[in-house]
């Protein structure tokens, strides 16, 4: 920071912030990435203020259970996107994380288009974050089981547990979750044989 480059200090105050997320430190999150995102409005860098705001909607939405701030946060990372030319994988982030808050509200057929816009978003970036895929394809299995669609959730399932198999190596515990959850589903079907072996 002494360096004085800001643009760069507020682009790794957002790193940061998405590395507190992702380990469930939500306070933290939310004190650094609203810093980023004043800070990246104050030196009008667009693009990155946008990706702090769309974090912002996941720690405030999701980590703190305020789901009317964190849609009304998502109106700010939505205009700021748009500002900075619709950058797909903030866009996709966003769409991400107002599918978890509706979710979370029982709004099962918002969160699935919300969902399903997040996924096509991505799939549009020239390269696209498989793994960043996968989040959104669990939380529209999710959707889409509370919704009591099973077969379509146990689809997604599968391709999240398909892209992880493809991505990963075997032994690695995302690919073991993967394959529970499907498991899950597939018995709540009661389709015992197909979900037995992911279950052992």
């Amino acid at each position: 920071e002494a360096l004085g480059y800001r643009p760069l200090v507020v682009e790794l105050l957002v790193q940061g912030g998405h590395q507190m997320l992702s380990a469930g430190d939500f306070e933290p999150a939310k004190e650094v990435l609203e810093r980023a995102l004043m800070e990246a409005q104050e030196i009008g860098h667009d693009a990155i203020a946008a990706e702090a705001a769309a974090a912002l909607v996941f720690v405030v939405g999701i980590g703190q259970s305020r789901f009317d701030e964190g849609l009304r946060l998502a109106e700010t990372a939505q205009a700021l996107a748009h500002r900075a030319g619709d950058p797909p994988r903030t866009l996709a982030r966003l769409h991400g994380a107002i599918g978890a808050i509706e979710t979370e509200q029982h709004h099962f057929e918002e969160a699935i288009g919300e969902y399903e816009r997040a996924i096509e978003i991505l799939g549009s970036d020239t390269e696209p974050d498989r793994g960043e895929l996968t989040v959104f394809l669990g939380g529209l299995a999710i959707a889409l089981q509370l919704q009591g669609n099973l077969e379509a959730a146990a689809e997604k399932q599968r391709e999240v547990l398909a892209i992880r198999e493809e991505m990963l190596v075997p032994s690695h515990p995302s690919i073991g979750i993967a394959a529970l959850n499907l498991g899950n589903t597939l018995g709540k079907q009661r389709k015992w044989e197909e979900a037995e072996p992911l279950l052992l």
